[in-house]
Formats: C-alpha cells, structure tokens, sequence
C-alpha cells in the first residue's frame, strides 16, 4: 500500500512538474502575443504603436542572434519560430545582413574589428589612435563624449563627441572636408557618412552646443536617427538595446 501511495504521490509531482513545463512553453508565444502590423508600414516612419511592436520583436529575435568570427547569425529560419509575422523577421534578418556586410566591407578595407560584447563589435582605424573607452566592455562615457563606431547585429551606433562637432564645425568654416576626420572614427555605415557629409558647419556647431557631451547617430537598415538628448556621461558604452 505504501508503494502505491508513493508512486501516487511520484506521478502527482511529474504532472504538476509537467503542466508547469507546458505552461511556460506555451506563455513563450501565446496568440494574442503574436507579432504583426495591421496594414502597410514604412519602416522609416514608424508609429508609437508599431514602434513598440517592433521593440517586442528585436527583443525575441535577440535571443536567437550568435556572434562568430566577426560575423552575426540567427538559430532560427522564420518568423513563426519567433512569434512573429514573416514581414518583422524579414526586416530583421535584412538588418542583419546588411551589418555583416558592412562588416566584410571594412576588413577588406584594412579596418580591425574587436568584438566587445556579447553581441557587439568596434570598428576601428588601425592608423589612427584607438579612444580607451571604446576599446573595454562596460565602459562608462566620460565628460565630453567619445568618438568611434559601435557594430550591432541590427545597425550602428556612431558616437560623435563634442570636441569632434566642434573640429568639424571649424573644418567646414574653413572650406576643408571631412574625409580625414571621419576616417578616424572606424568604418562608418555608408548611411551615416552621407547624413554627416551632407551637415553644414552651422549644424555641427548647432549640435556642439546643444550637446556638451557629443551625439549619438543610430542606423537600423538605412534609417539613421540623431539622439534628442545626446551622450550621456557615466552610461555604458557597450549596450546591446534597442535605438528606434
């Protein structure tokens, strides 16, 4: 009788064990959690709404990306796996692409690439001076701000400190360009050195001034996106968050 109650008691435990196992298989990706828009987007000119979703998304598809050898990849084919509508994945698996290009671009150029995160690397100029901030995971922006190039599995972060705004502020002033200047950010994605080449001086010194600690310029597929508030001192160089 004793033996009966116990395995009772075993197969009680292994059912709620079970269910609890199920349960949260299935909380994963529940329907009503399944991401999609609800009609056309441009991905260029996304709402409060959609912007969200699309958040939700790059958060799931995270979890899946892989960093090898300089290059990023997904353990996952489509978008069914993630939870997600095949147009979202397919934004995605393109941005992809699109940084592990941009990243063969620069090695065929003689640029270094360092991986400093996880899923994270630093594109740098090996002629010119490497900025410690950027060369170290977990590193926090000094006063001021930094200047190079962060490479993420979805884009870019250009860091463009304060004293570089000014630089090319006085570069353009006085009929030079900025070729050598940029050059020594690392490689940049062709969107950003066009929105940064295509700045007036006034506007650089615009941003000097409304930013004491530098700009942050995002690039996701093309779409490039100035930070409203700028670098912030004290935070982490290396973060693996979303920029849209």
């Amino acid at each position: 009788m004793k033996k009966i109650k116990l395995l009772g008691f075993i197969c009680a435990v292994f059912t709620v064990i079970t269910f609890w196992a199920c349960s949260k298989d299935s909380e994963s990706y529940q329907p009503d959690e399944f991401l999609q828009f609800s009609g056309n987007v441009n991905f260029s000119q996304l709402n409060n709404a959609e912007s969200v979703i699309l958040q939700k998304a790059q958060k799931r598809i995270d979890k899946h990306i892989r960093l090898s050898n300089g290059q990023f990849s997904m353990d996952i084919q489509s978008g069914k796996e993630a939870g997600m509508s095949e147009e979202i994945f397919n934004f995605f698996s393109n941005c992809m692409k699109s940084s592990n290009e941009n990243i063969r671009k620069a090695q065929s150029a003689g640029f270094a690439v360092i991986q400093t995160g996880s899923k994270s690397l630093q594109i740098i100029n090996p002629d010119k001076q490497i900025p410690f901030a950027l060369t170290k995971t977990d590193t926090e922006i000094p006063e001021g701000g930094i200047t190079g190039v962060q490479s993420f599995w979805w884009g870019s972060k250009t860091y463009f400190s304060n004293a570089d705004l000014k630089e090319a502020a006085d570069i353009l002033n006085t009929g030079g360009d900025l070729s050598a200047l940029l050059g020594g950010f690392g490689f940049i994605p062709a969107a950003v050195t066009s929105c940064l080449l295509n700045w007036q001086a006034r506007e650089y010194a615009k941003a000097a001034e409304n930013n004491p600690n530098g700009i942050v310029i995002s690039e996701v597929a093309g779409v490039i996106k100035i930070g409203e508030s700028g670098q912030n001192p004290g935070d982490i160089v290396d973060l693996d968050d979303w920029v849209l």
